[in-house]
C-alpha cells in the first residue's frame, strides 16, 4: 500500500513539474513577447479631465480673492499715505520729514501689493484657460468615445473615388 502512495505522489509531482515547463516563467531573448494594452475606461478618463477643471477654477477662484484683497488693502495704503501727507503739512518741519517717510513707505507698500494682485489675477485668468482646455478636451473625449486620444476632430473616413466605364482601360 506504501508503495502505491509513493507511485501516486511521484506521478503527480511529474505532472506538476511537466506543466510548470511548458509554461516559461521569464522572458527569453530571442522570444518576442507581444505588450499589454491596459483597458482604458473614457468616463473616468472624462470626469478625471472635469474634476481637474473643477479645481482649477477654485484655485483661480482663490487667486481672484486674493487679488481682490490685496488691492482693497493697496487703497487703504494710498487713502493713509494720501491723509499722512496732509497732516504732514499742518506739522512743525522737525516732524515732517519723519511723517513723510512713513507715507513713502506705505506708497511702496501700496505699489507692490497692486503689482502682486496684478500678478494674481493673469495667475487666475492662465488657471480659468487650462480649465476650458480640460472642459473642451473632457468633451471631445465623451462625444468621440476615446478615438483621437480626446485631441481635435475624428478624421472622416476616406471616400471612395467613382469610377466611369469610359476612363478604364481593359
Amino acid at each position: 500500500m506504501r508503495t502505491w502512495i509513493v507511485g501516486a505522489l511521484i506521478i503527480g509531482s511529474m505532472t506538476i513539474s511537466a506543466a510548470s515547463v511548458a509554461c516559461p516563467v521569464g522572458i527569453d531573448d530571442g522570444a518576442s513577447v507581444r505588450p499589454i494594452r491596459p483597458v482604458v475606461d473614457e468616463s473616468q478618463n472624462v470626469s478625471v479631465l472635469f474634476e481637474r477643471a473643477r479645481t482649477l477654477d477654485s484655485l483661480a477662484a482663490a487667486r481672484e480673492n486674493d487679488a481682490t484683497r490685496r488691492a482693497r488693502d493697496a487703497e487703504t495704503l494710498t487713502s493713509r499715505a494720501r491723509l499722512l501727507r496732509l497732516e504732514a503739512q499742518r506739522v512743525s518741519s522737525s516732524e515732517r520729514s519723519d511723517i513723510l517717510a512713513v507715507a513713502d513707505d506705505l506708497e511702496l507698500r501700496a505699489a507692490s501689493n497692486r503689482a502682486q494682485a496684478r500678478e494674481l489675477r493673469l495667475q487666475a485668468a492662465e488657471f480659468r484657460t487650462q480649465a476650458a482646455t480640460l472642459r473642451e478636451r473632457a468633451t471631445v473625449l465623451a462625444r468621440n468615445g476615446g478615438r483621437n486620444g480626446g485631441w481635435g476632430r475624428p478624421r472622416p473616413l476616406p471616400r471612395p473615388v467613382p469610377v466611369v466605364a469610359s476612363e478604364t482601360i481593359l
